[in-house]
Parts: C-alpha cells; structure tokens; sequence
C-alpha cells in the first residue's frame, strides 16, 4: 500500500480520504442572500446629492432628510464657520 501524505488517512479498498480541518462547507457567504429570507433593504439616497447615503444623517438643519455623511459635514462647515457661505 502507497503511503499516505500528510493530512490524509488511508481508508478501505485503497482510496485517501482528507482528515482535518480547514477551510470549506462552512457557512454560505454574507454577501449571497439564502434562499427564503428577504434581501437586506437598499440605503436611501442622500438629499443633495442623490448618492448612496449608507449611514445617513438627518437634523433640523436637512429638513429631517436624509444626508450622506460628506454632504451632512459640509452643510453644518458652512452653517459654524463664519465666512465660509461665499465658497
């Protein structure tokens, strides 16, 4: 009988079989949705500028819209600095 390689194990008739761990059959991925249960909702669009708002941010300031995060940190830049509206 051929030997056996490290990791494996001779089983009956001859044939190697894997022994160990690693990798593979564990759960399916997180990005492929599993069938029966409902796809994660989309995020909304930013206000202003129409993309993808992942974390959005809303205040009396937005109107209580949903701004993305660069747009939210400009808008309250030019409402605290003073002299910034002219840019």
């Amino acid at each position: 009988m051929a030997a056996a390689s490290p990791g494996t194990t001779a089983a009956g008739g001859g044939a190697l079989v894997r022994s160990g761990g690693g990798g593979g059959g564990g759960l399916p991925a997180a990005s492929a949705a599993a069938p029966g249960l409902p796809a994660a909702p989309a995020a909304p669009l930013c206000a202003k500028c129409g993309g993808e708002a992942r974390r959005p941010r809303d205040c009396e300031h937005t109107g209580w819209a949903a701004y993305c995060t660069e747009c939210y940190v400009e808008l309250h830049y030019y409402l605290n600095e003073p002299g910034a509206e002219g840019r």
